[in-house]
């Protein structure tokens, strides 16, 4: 038996979890004691995360389609015919035809190799990941209002708020090893708020209970602000010294009703009175919400920055803004530039300096046009722009429920599906490549609090098959 430290990829925690390995499989896993965000915990997902690896049902060679079925080919043959057609159609349809979509379990090599072949090599901006189906809503609205499109803080730090508020997710069951740092830090005398129509487990343990009715979000946040601008708990040193804005915010507040918001919401005037005075007087405050969030719209996001910053609950210890990925990669996968608008490190496609600092180390001119959402890919395929796409470990039949993949697939000249198993969207591709799993390669996922982990390779990968990065270098 040998183990060796890597990092669980199963959600955007991120866990430090040691593997154990005998000959050349993964037999076990378990928790590591030192490592910062699980601190010896896992779940049940993160003990079983290794049994991918052993799965009877994954491919073991390159298929590519013959006369409507599957043959298993050579490798030098399924990318000959990969290069070939995407070569065919960028010549009869421009580079635009082309889409690159990825998932956020990818890993940041593959993300980066992904969409520098869509820009560099192909010259289009058509790259987006699965989660972009819904929106990116909470990435535009942090950079925009914050400049930094992430999580603020530690997920250690919340032991060290005094108050934590929880929106729209039930961590017990999306995220449980993070709703284990939660119900600790309440238990140690944090007080708990949660915000959500649902009633779970970590709700079952707040001190309030905002049980609202769907798509109030925006209209209780806002009702908050009142009391707290009523109350005199605006934090007016901070605004002045790091917000803009704020007298045209301040007059939309005092529009606010809070009997009249109450009911709207369906929460009671002094619950929400409770918390909101609760949330202002804390020395460290959080607020936790899932970038699930992002299939409502913009405004409940914009609506929790505005409210961090007028009780003026960021930049110290324990106070900020958690935005969840439950996605193990998701936050990493949009840092290296799967967004059809932005380039890594989240610099606009449209803007020239920001291409040029690319385009020298990479030799090439770079699209200036923003590319095709996801959405739009699967849902139309671009009003029939698109004519080929490109899955990096992406199953959006199975998992995007806006727009048709199966329709969009179907219509295009050229499938390509890199993936373990022979997925839903795989049965409508023209080549599908057999990639790694985890434990057969070493790369690098960034957690949901921007930490960059390394998950190590512990054996050997499963006969004829070969790491997504190297597939697409």
């Amino acid at each position: 038996m040998a183990h060796k430290l890597t990092t669980c990829t199963f959600c955007g925690v991120g866990c430090g979890i040691y593997l154990e390995t005998a000959g050349n499989q993964v037999v076990g896993a378990y928790p590591s004691m030192s490592h910062p965000t699980n601190q010896g915990r896992i779940c049940l997902r993160g003990w079983h995360v290794h049994e991918v690896a052993s799965s009877p049902d994954r491919l073991r060679s390159p298929l590519l389609k013959k006369n409507g079925q599957f043959q298993e080919v050579s490798w030098e043959e399924a990318l000959g015919f990969i290069a070939s057609w995407m070569k065919e159609i960028r010549a009869r349809h421009g580079p635009d035809a082309l889409a690159f979509l990825n998932s956020p379990r990818c890993s940041n090599e593959e993300a980066y190799l992904l969409q520098k072949l869509a820009r560099a090599v192909i010259g289009t901006n058509n790259v987006d990941h699965g989660t972009g189906v819904y929106s990116n809503n909470s990435i535009n609205v942090l950079l925009e209002m914050l400049g930094v499109p992430a999580t603020t803080n530690s997920i250690s730090e919340l032991a060290q708020s005094e108050v934590i508020v929880v929106d729209g997710v039930d961590l017990a069951r999306q995220l449980p090893t993070i709703g284990g740092v939660v119900i600790r830090a309440k238990l140690a005398g944090a007080k708990l708020m949660v915000i959500d129509s649902r009633w779970h487990r970590v709700a079952e343990n707040a001190d309030f209970f905002m049980q609202l009715k769907p798509g109030t979000e925006p209209l209780l946040y806002g009702a908050m602000a009142k009391v707290i601008v009523d109350r005199g708990l605006a934090n007016l040193p901070f605004i002045k010294a790091h917000c803009r804005g704020y007298e045209a915010f301040l007059a939309r507040v005092l529009d606010y009703d809070l009997l009249a918001a109450a009911e709207a919401c369906g929460v009671a005037a002094k619950v929400i009175e409770g918390a909101a005075m609760a949330y202002a007087r804390a020395r460290s405050a959080a607020i936790l919400y899932s970038t699930g969030i992002e299939s409502r719209d913009a405004e409940p996001v914009e609506a929790i920055v505005n409210l961090a910053l007028l009780a003026g609950q960021l930049g110290k210890e324990g106070a900020g803004i958690f935005a969840l990925t439950e996605h193990n990669n998701l936050q990493g996968v949009c840092d290296m530039g799967a967004l059809p608008d932005r380039l890594p490190g989240y610099r606009e496609v449209a803007n020239e300096a920001a291409r040029a600092e690319l385009e020298a180390p990479w030799g090439t001119k770079l699209p200036a046009k923003p590319g095709l959402a996801s959405r739009s890919l699967l849902a139309d395929r671009g009003h029939g722009q698109v004519r080929a796409i490109w899955l990096c470990r992406y199953d959006p039949v199975s998992t995007a429920f806006f727009g048709d993949a199966a329709n969009a697939l179907q219509q295009c000249e050229l499938v390509v599906a890199q993936h373990l198993f022979l997925t839903e969207s795989a049965q409508y591709a023209h080549v599908v490549l057999p990639t790694t799993a985890f434990g057969e390669e070493r790369v690098t996922f960034t957690n949901t609090e921007r930490r960059i982990q390394l998950a190590e390779q512990l054996i050997e990968p499963l006969p004829g098959t070969t790491p997504g990065w190297q597939q697409l270098t």
